[in-house]
Formats: structure tokens, sequence, C-alpha cells
């Protein structure tokens, strides 16, 4: 009988054993590596700002063709980075990112024209919006009147201080917010939502809704009521996304210092990731070195990690190519790692897919990999060791 009941054990054993084997073996065949690039109204500027149409494709396929030639296989294209518009809308004005000012449109759809290359070569397109972000200076001159911050200037819907904000406690600007992203899943076939961590922009935006919260005997301290703002955004942009096209991937990528996104943006990124109603990545800015005095990478992105507790979201590593070559001022005694090194990005792709939640990265942003005349010191030999990893896979 015993003889029986160690065959039995051992069996049972074995069987376990081939089914974990079998499980990660699956999990690894089904697994692709999400390799994106930000581009952003600065890449925009540059390559589309001042060219005819012609010249606006071409200068798209060279993109493209970058990306695709170095197995890049995800877009996060700014298409709405101050109240306006990349594509054609008609609730925001056509962007003075790329016209010659807001609300004067070119003929090309740059927004549909990424797409459709991109595509071709089987790269994802996100759309990136910063929801809330009109303009970064105080300056209103340029604000169109077709803008819908213009008729809010006087308004507290809108704020107007070093920068000018839409405000987060607003119901209005939330439905604003949401049917800009609902006319992009109804005209343009895109693969991705995306904002990033422009979210609260100070503590003093809300202070008169907050007020008549309380008045009305609202019960939330002020950081709550903020969260409780921000998950709103989070679950409207959700829940407009599984209504019109669930295929649609929802991410945001946070500032990398989990405090500073906890205390100044007042994103409860803590409570989005223990729950599988909000997104499907998350894509944390860790434009950390691993020498990095007050945030080294390791332990920035370890946390990042252990954060996730669903089995819904993924992570998505965003890195900063943008630091190749430069003194990282802030970076205490690493601050001249950037300078230094010649393999820092390579080695962080490489510690990133080690991670559970892991399952792509994406790089700050395309200029800084494809255009020589932003590289510094040892930019050449970085951004080489970075792309051999995605061309030797």
């Amino acid at each position: 009988m015993k003889k029986i009941l160690i065959i039995l054990f051992f069996i049972l054993v074995s069987v376990l054993i081939i089914y974990i084997i079998l499980k990660d073996t699956k999990k690894k065949i089904n697994f692709v590596e999400k390799r994106g690039v930000f581009i952003s109204y600065l890449d925009n500027t540059t390559t589309l700002k001042g060219y005819s149409d012609i010249e606006k494709m071409n200068n798209i396929d060279k993109i493209i063709d970058n990306l695709d030639r170095n197995n890049i296989n995800m877009i996060i294209l700014h298409v709405r980075a101050f109240s306006d518009a990349i594509y054609d809308s008609d609730i925001f004005p056509y962007s003075n990112t790329i016209s010659a000012s807001e609300g004067v449109s070119d003929s090309l759809d740059v927004l549909e024209y990424y797409i459709k290359k991109s595509h071709e070569k089987d790269i994802e397109v996100h759309a990136w919006i910063n929801p809330y972000r009109i303009r970064s200076t105080s300056d209103i001159s340029t604000i169109s009147k077709i803008n819908p911050a213009y008729k809010w200037l006087n308004t507290n819907n809108v704020q107007i201080d070093s920068e000018i904000y839409y405000n987060p406690a607003s119901s209005e600007v939330l439905e604003l917010v949401i049917d800009g992203v609902k006319e992009i899943i109804l005209n343009y076939d895109i693969d991705g939502i995306h904002y990033d961590d422009y979210f609260y922009p100070n503590d003093t935006i809300d202070l008169e809704n907050y007020q008549e919260y309380l008045n009305k005997g609202g019960t939330l301290n002020i950081k709550e009521y903020r969260y409780q703002n921000i998950n709103k955004l989070l679950e409207e942009t959700r829940n407009i996304i599984d209504k019109y096209n669930p295929s649609i991937k929802f991410g945001i990528s946070p500032a990398g210092n989990i405090e500073n996104t906890m205390n100044n943006e007042y994103l409860n990124i803590k409570y989005i990731l223990s729950d599988t109603t909000y997104l499907d990545y998350v894509m944390p800015q860790i434009y950390f070195g691993f020498l990095n005095s007050n945030k080294p990478f390791i332990d920035t992105t370890n946390d990042w990690n252990d954060l996730i507790k669903n089995d819904k979201t993924k992570l998505y590593v965003a890195l900063a190519a943008y630091k190749i070559g430069k003194i990282d001022n802030y970076a205490g005694e690493g601050k001249n790692e950037w300078v230094n090194s010649t393999n820092i990005l390579a080695k962080q792709i490489l510690y990133s897919r080690t991670l559970s939640n892991y399952e792509g990265i994406a790089l700050f942003r395309y200029e800084y990999i494809f255009n020589e005349n932003k590289y510094k010191n040892n930019s050449i030999l970085e951004i080489a060791n970075m792309l051999n990893l995605f061309t030797n896979d």
C-alpha cells in the first residue's frame, strides 16, 4: 500500500510539473513584446509643420520605416496635446503644433495616415491625449475661438495660472474629454487610447468645486475627492471604449515617482492597479538610471511591478531615451551615469523582461533615437546597443 501511495505521489508531481511547463510554454508562445516609441507634439512639429502634404506623408513614411526596420511595433502618437487635434475633429481645433495657426486645417488627416501606414507594417497606433492641458504658458492669445476652452476662459472650468488647464473637478470638462475619446474611437481604427501624467496641475484649481461638494454634505477629504475625480475620468474612458470598441486598449503613463503620482497628480495608482476595472496597461515613466540616488531603476521598476494586483493590467516600462549623453542633475551621485555608460537602455530592457507583469517598453521619444541632431556624447553606441536587442531577437 505504501509503495502504491509513493507511486501515485510521483505520478501526481510529474503531471503537475508537465502542466506548469506546458502553461509557461504556451505563455511564451503567445507573448509578443510591445516595443513602443512616443511621437510627441514636438516630434510632430519637427516632421510636419511647414511641409506640404506630400512632404508630410514622406516624413511619416520614413518614421514608420525606421520603426519597422528595428522591430518596433507600437507608436504612442500625440493626437491632442493642448485641447487641439491632429485629426479631423468636430470638437477640437486643428493643432498649431503642425499647422500655421490653431484651427487652420491642412488637407492631410495626420492620424488617419499614420494609422494606415503603420498597420501596413503591423505597428499599433495608440492615440495619446492630454485630457486637461490647454497651454503650457499663461498666454491665451493662441487659443482660437473654436477651441472649447475659449468659451470657458472666465469660468471655473478653466484655470489660467503659469499654465492653462481644464479643471479636473468639472463635470462639463469630463464630458468634453469623454466626447473627444468617443470621436476618435468612432472615426479611426486606432489600437489604443493613452493618457500621460498630466492629471491635476496644482492644488488650487478645484477649491471652489470642493467647497461646493462639502456644502452639499460631501465627506471625503480633499485628497480623496481629487482621487475620485481622476478615478472617474479613467472609469468613464474605460466605459466608452468598452461600449464602442472593446478591442481598443486603454493605458496611462504616470510619472515614475509613485509618491509624486499619488500626492501631486492625485492619481491613486495603488487603487487603480489593484482593480481590473480601469486599465489594460500601465506605462510608468521610469526615467531613472541604475545609479540614481533617489529613485534607482531596479527598485523603482520592482515597486511598479508589485503594485499590479490584478491579472488584466500589464506593465509597459517607459524609458528615457532623451537622457542619453546628458548629465542628470536630479540623480544625485548617479548624475553622470547617462554620459559615462553606453548600454543603460539595453540593460533596463533586459531587466524589465524578468518582471512578472511585464509586457513591453516604450521609449521617450522618437527624435532622440532617430534624429542625429539630438545625439550627445555616447548616443550612437547607447542607441545601437538598445536597438540590437530588437533586431537580433
